[in-house]
């Protein structure tokens, strides 16, 4: 089963790729490629890629949520 935590941090919440995914109906592969890309911002801790809340909110509020490219 998976675990759905939500991370904080000091006055921050983060997603994980798996929980952006979901959010927005992409691959979890997807959204790793994106980060790479740096098409979507990130922190890491350790081993583990966490995406800011306010970040994800201000790209979908701007409209602009990264498209999903099933070819590459």
């Amino acid at each position: 089963m998976k675990e759905n935590k939500q991370y904080t941090g000091i006055g921050k919440q983060f997603l994980t790729p798996a929980q952006l995914g979901d959010r927005w109906s992409h691959h979890v592969e997807t959204i790793r490629r994106k980060i790479r890309r740096a098409e979507i911002p990130c922190v890491i801790i350790g081993r583990r890629l966490l995406v800011p809340l306010d970040e994800i909110e201000n790209i979908e509020r701007a409209g602009s949520l990264p498209a999903t490219n099933n070819h590459a």
